[in-house]
């Protein structure tokens, strides 16, 4: 009896337990399907990209790499330095995703209802924040420093991150689109313009 219970603990707990594994892959352009066996996608908890990607790269995350919890794009070039529209919308799970240097645009719904993200890092070179990128990011949090060179956050594009508590926003920066960050709760002061 007792044996049967030690072993019924085992299996219980070790259940529960998932290896954090880690990958890079050096990729062009809509490539990413082919670096990754289907057993690293469905396993992999980090990955870092180097060389360029595309749309088609962002749809492998998206949809085939249920347990990513941080992405590293560092490395890399995305086609016309534009996170896609949607990219990677509603990936649960995912909690920091870091940036090429080199991103103009963070397109329409790239991380819409990404509701487990917390960190973001936004280069220099972004431009263009568009509508609703960040849309329901419950779990983005701290202090938001919109780059020095963006001109334009859209509408929506924070609503319900309900985490961050500071935001600093450029001086080049030139519309900020209706409920940008509404229900932001935790931001409260005055915005001088």
């Amino acid at each position: 009896m007792k044996k049967t219970l030690l072993l019924l603990f085992v299996l219980c707990s070790s259940t529960g337990l998932v290896a954090q594994l880690s990958k890079t892959v050096d990729i062009t352009a809509g490539a990413l399907s082919s670096a990754l066996t289907a057993t690293e996608k469905a396993t992999v908890t980090e990955l870092i990209v180097t060389g360029t990607m595309n749309s088609n790269d962002f749809s492998q995350i998206r949809n085939y790499m249920p347990l990513l919890e941080k992405l590293n794009l560092t490395g890399c070039t995305l086609s016309g330095d534009i996170v896609p529209n949607s990219s990677l919308s509603g990936k649960s799970g995912l909690k920091e995703v870091y940036l090429p240097a080199s991103v103009k645009t963070i397109d329409s719904y790239a991380f819409y209802n990404c509701y487990d993200l917390t960190t973001v890092s936004m280069p220099d070179s972004l431009q263009l924040i568009n509508y609703a990128a960040f849309h329901q990011c419950y779990e983005l949090s701290g202090a938001i420093v919109i780059p020095p060179g963006v001109r334009t956050i859209d509408s929506y594009a924070f609503y319900r991150c309900y985490k961050i508590n500071s935001l600093t926003l450029s001086d080049s920066l030139v519309s900020i689109g209706s409920y940008a960050f509404e229900s932001c709760p935790m931001l409260s002061g005055q915005l001088v313009i």
